[in-house]
């Protein structure tokens, strides 16, 4: 059965970590913090302003030599010249922690700057990219305990990368802003991330972040063209992601964008689209077309949650293709909380739409659709928003290789409970095409629980000779595997069996990870019992006398190993004395 080819998108995203750098501040120790009262300016002539500031300029490189204290209201570092480096050299740039109060670095109508190792904190803002600035790098910088963490207004390409942004009101804020990259670790803010007030964010690369334990992960107001892709965003009590649009002020809803690749879990919803549904100034307020594919969305409060005040079929949360996402275990899957709302919820036949984990209980009599890896029953959330075409397994993770049913023989047949003996062995056949020699015996357990001896001191674990054989001669070898007896004996004598037939299931994996399964039949039966009727007594003594091996010619029947209570080779005087300590015995 052929499978629809799967992305391995996600499952690159659910074993490697999305932050791809390292967040690095090369901390200094205090020395006499600088305290002052006026700012500090890199003049466009490249003087500093004072110059008794704690700056060290080398060429188009100024590195901060001290931390510097600013207990008013004032602006710490403004920077008013192009084509320059400030270093921040790990050391601290400290506002009065009033609310509304200063900032730290400031740039403004400036082009090709870049910030960096510098730790901002306790300011009204952090750092300050006015417009119009072109060409700003801002990273490997501390944002902490600000008003503001960064904010960045009518100023474009800026690129934020490898920043810590923490303890912030707001972490990172946006206003008209444009093809820009932002990758960073945002944790523990009011919101994350978030456009500012009515101004447009469009084209911006938000990826590869860490955005975790904010109020909002990453909030956008009237955004167009934006890249939200494979950001790592958990524990925000409210939105993971929230598009919206609103009424209150001069805006044009949120679309075309992408939010593709994310992991969003334990966040109050998961991904949000809002919409007024609402005009203004002739212009329908709408979050459409947005594409929401490829993430992972779970353990959230909500999974996904569409809210639109109704105004009829063409406005709302609207048209946002929701396809090839896994939605696991969240409280409620998909969230509608108005009316107008709705969401294409698949990508067609055979594509499909997503994985939902409460699927099989909501409709445990659904099936396959013609071998296409789709459920043949809807998924519907309401009226307006079902999902035509799930998923049976979850994107990105392929689904799991059929199990090879093999053929599994024990020996010996039949057990002698409390009976001596050191080995139980199992033949495995594999049917074509598959071979015994890929056979990963560390993956071989009996009943999940028994593992064979693979200790290396035995050649019959080492010697391929000697555990790939043909012990039925019929021409196809046989993985052999030998268990510990007494383990064996112990694990069924546990199960409370001393008396019947008990199949053992043997599970294991090919060295490609192809699992396979079989089942083996053994007879319990007590010691002396050589008859496996149930009772020791003067059959089971014939029996032995019958098989004697070796012995005079009375024993002309020849060697049976349900004789030989001891398993040792041979029907001798030693399983006479086992008989005899078991004479009588019957099955309670």
């Amino acid at each position: 059965m052929e499978k629809k080819a799967v992305s391995g998108i996600m499952l690159t995203l659910l074993s490697v970590s999305m932050l791809t750098f390292t967040l690095t501040f090369n901390i200094q120790p205090a020395k006499s913090d600088w305290i002052w009262t006026k700012t500090i300016y890199i003049r466009a002539d490249g003087s500093v302003d004072p110059s008794t500031a704690p700056i060290h300029r080398d060429g188009d490189v100024y590195t901060l030599t001290d931390n510097i204290t600013q207990p008013y209201s004032g602006d710490a570092i403004v920077i008013g010249r192009d084509n320059m480096t400030f270093d921040g050299a790990g050391y601290t740039i400290e506002g009065s922690g009033m609310r509304g109060c200063g900032t730290g670095i400031t740039v403004s109508g400036r082009s090709n700057i870049t910030i960096k190792n510098a730790i901002a904190k306790s300011w009204g803002c952090g750092i300050y990219v006015n417009e119009p600035s072109k060409n700003i790098i801002i990273s490997m910088n501390k944002v902490a305990n600000n008003e503001i963490g960064v904010l960045v207004r009518h100023s474009w390409p800026v690129s934020l990368s490898r920043n810590k942004i923490t303890g912030n009101s707001y972490g990172i804020m946006l206003a008209d802003f444009a093809g820009d990259i932002i990758q960073n670790e945002i944790t523990d803010n009011g919101c994350g991330l978030r456009s500012w007030g009515d101004d447009w964010v469009r084209g911006a690369q938000i990826i590869e972040n860490n955005i975790a334990n904010n109020s909002q992960g990453i909030l956008l107001l009237y955004a167009y063209s934006n890249n939200i892709s494979g950001n790592i965003i958990t524990g925000n009590s409210g939105d993971g992601i929230r598009l919206a649009s609103s009424i209150s002020g001069i805006g044009w809803g949120n679309g075309g964008n992408t939010i593709h690749g994310n992991n969003l879990t334990a966040n109050g919803c998961g991904i949000t689209l809002y919409s007024d549904g609402m005009y203004w100034d002739g212009a329908a307020m709408d979050t459409a077309n947005n594409t929401i594919s490829g993430n992972n969305i779970e353990n959230n409060g909500w999974g996904l949650c569409l809210e639109g005040v109704y105004l009829d079929d063409m406005y709302g949360s609207i048209s946002n293709p929701v396809y090839h996402n896994n939605f696991i275990n969240n409280i409620q899957q998909v969230h509608v909380a108005k009316l107008g709302s709705a969401c294409i919820l698949d990508d067609g036949y055979p594509s499909g739409g997503n994985y939902w984990s409460d699927y099989t209980s909501r409709y445990p009599d659904a099936k396959e659709l013609d071998d296409s890896g789709v459920w043949d029953t809807p998924y519907v959330i309401d009226a307006n928003n079902r999902d035509r075409y799930p998923l049976m397994n979850p994107w990105g993770i392929p689904p799991p290789p059929p199990v090879i049913m093999a053929t599994i023989d024990v020996d010996p047949d039949t057990l002698n409970l409390k009976s001596e003996g050191q080995w139980i062995t199992a033949y495995i056949q594999l049917p074509e095409p598959y071979i015994a020699a890929d056979i990963n015996a560390t993956t071989i357990l009996f009943n999940g629980t028994i593992s064979p001896i693979l200790d290396p001191k035995y050649s019959f674990a080492t010697n391929s000779s000697e555990y790939l054989v043909d012990p039925n001669n019929d021409g196809i070898l046989e993985r052999m595997v030998k268990f510990d007896r007494a383990t064996m004996e112990s694990f069924i004598y546990n199960q409370g069996i001393t008396y019947g037939e008990v199949s053992l299931t043997m599970t294991g994996e090919l060295f490609d990870g192809t699992p396979f399964e079989g089942t083996g039949v053994i007879f319990v039966n007590y010691a002396g019992d050589a008859k496996s009727d149930g009772i020791v007594n003067i059959l089971d003594a014939a029996a032995v006398s019958a098989h004697w091996y070796p012995g005079p010619p009375i024993g002309s029947l020849g060697y049976d190993a349900n004789a030989d209570f001891n398993k040792d080779g041979a029907v001798n005087i030693l399983d006479i004395g086992i008989l005899s300590v078991n004479w009588g015995r019957t099955v309670p």
